[in-house]
């Protein structure tokens, strides 16, 4: 018989052994570990999945009660100076609802519940509030609450807030919800201050986008401003060169229309018809004046129309010099046109008031006529066209400037050097309406090239292969 006692002794019989219940106890404590662990893991998932504040909150509030098996539960932050209880809530009922426990905020704000763990960062468990001394019981107990859990979210500065558990029968809290309470609470708190930093870091970004901006503004209006006072100074200068260019064929028609008109004096007939032509000159030049006023003002208003038609660009070109030279006795222009350049379909008389714009302009500033140089070539889908002279060229610094409205060159304001500023503003418009392009260099040899590029027309490409290689002014057409 003690054989066989010792052969088939129990559990129960070896001092320290766990019985099959103590087994099966610690078999369900690993299986609510992992459960707990499980569900931990998800709610701190959820709670960091956002960074905007209120979703964080009510991610917090709503884990909790799923966490701890509650109907509803709260999140709550203090204020600034650590003092008033702002309280967000969630339940299972009505969901999300923003600070909506407006009576117990206020009675929250002055407990010692909340005292304990502003001060100390301690979580504070009350079984029964009606028993409790730390918090008011009537406007909870109005509420149905009668049981409390406040954890503490502890952040690096100390308690920010704390979550709000509570029960609606008297419980018992036990260690084990406290403990995965306050797990949460710390992951909570984390979510917070990361959603605070973001908040922060949204709004610092949005300062400095601001300050950005707001220089970025200054600047533009700074710059606008100095183009504003530029354009007034062109103005006024221009007003000065206006007003000379009417005062001089006014004054010469005045003069002749009066010397006609005496009495006194007695004109051959010579003399008579030179007065005449000289007032016919000098209205021509008053009307082109006011030609090229109205044409910059075309220009300017983008309603500059151009009556289109094919021709031939040499052709135009040489007729244009042709007219200069009959005006300009004496001078005699130097041509170079391909005779290759496909059809062009442009505007035949604003064209011909470009090209005449730039022989005056050249005129202007040449030593004599045979130095300057007319030349046309066409170029893959271009054609190109230049006016060179050999005068004392353009200043590096005032090459895009003289395309301006008004703008003359400081040069010319100082020798007096006549000219409105208008002849190049109303070339590039032109240039431009077409498509094209101008510009302008200096010559290898002294001077400047007045060059404009038109595109060509895409029927005229279809029939026809560009040049390899040519050269304008000696220049490789490698730089066009």
């Amino acid at each position: 018989m003690n054989t066989d006692r010792k052969r088939h002794r129990t559990s129960e019989d070896v001092p320290g052994t766990p019985t099959g219940d103590d087994l099966r106890t610690i078999l369900r404590m690993q299986k609510k570990s992992v459960h707990n662990a499980e569900l931990l893991a998800a709610a701190v998932s959820a709670m960091s999945a956002s960074l905007d504040i209120d979703v964080t909150l009510e991610k917090i509030a709503e884990q909790t009660a799923h966490l701890l098996q509650l109907e509803t539960a709260s999140a709550c932050l203090f204020d600034e100076n650590g003092e008033t209880v702002l309280l967000h809530t969630w339940s299972k009922q009505d969901g999300w609802r923003p600070e909506s426990l407006h009576g117990p905020e206020a009675l929250l704000r002055l407990s010692k519940a909340v005292s304990l763990i502003r001060e100390r960062g301690e979580p504070v468990m009350i079984d029964d509030i009606l028993t409790s001394d730390i918090l008011p019981a009537a406007p909870l107990e109005q509420r149905g609450i009668r049981s409390l859990l406040l954890l503490p979210l502890i952040a690096a500065r100390g308690a920010i807030g704390f979550i709000l558990a509570p029960k609606y029968t008297h419980y018992h809290w036990k260690v084990d919800d406290v403990l995965l309470g306050l797990t949460l609470a710390a992951h909570a708190a984390t979510a917070i201050e990361n959603a605070r930093l973001f908040t922060t870091h949204q709004q610092h970004t949005h300062h400095v986008e601001v300050i950005n901006e707001t220089n970025a503004r200054m600047r533009r209006t700074a710059s606008e401003m100095e183009a504003l006072r530029e354009a007034d100074r062109l103005k006024s200068r221009f007003v000065v060169a206006i007003s000379h260019d009417l005062q001089s064929p006014l004054t010469a028609i005045r003069a002749s229309v009066e010397s006609l008109l005496d009495q006194d004096g007695v004109h051959s007939a010579q003399m008579h018809e030179h007065l005449l032509h000289n007032i016919a000159g000098q209205a021509s030049r008053l009307d082109r004046l006011v030609d090229e006023l109205l044409d910059l003002a075309r220009i300017e208003a983008g309603v500059l129309l151009l009556d289109r038609d094919w021709i031939e660009l040499p052709a135009l070109i040489a007729d244009t010099v042709a007219k200069f030279e009959e005006l300009h006795r004496g001078c005699r222009v130097e041509r170079d046109l391909a005779a290759d350049v496909p059809l062009q379909y442009v505007d035949p008389v604003r064209l011909a008031q470009v090209v005449w714009n730039l022989l005056e302009n050249a005129l202007k500033y040449a030593s004599s006529c045979p130095s300057i140089k007319v030349e046309a070539r066409w170029i893959r889908n271009e054609v190109l066209i230049g006016v060179a002279d050999h005068g004392p060229g353009i200043p590096a610094d005032e090459r895009e400037k003289v395309f301006q409205h008004f703008y003359r060159l400081e040069r010319d304001q100082k020798t007096h050097t006549r000219g409105s500023g208008l002849g190049l503003a109303i070339c590039q418009g032109i240039v431009q309406a077409h498509g094209g392009r101008i510009w302008v260099e200096d010559q290898p040899a002294g001077g400047s090239v007045m060059r404009f590029a038109l595109p060509l027309h895409r029927a005229s490409l279809t029939e026809l292969e560009p040049l390899e290689k040519t050269e304008l002014f000696d220049v490789s057409t490698e730089e066009w």
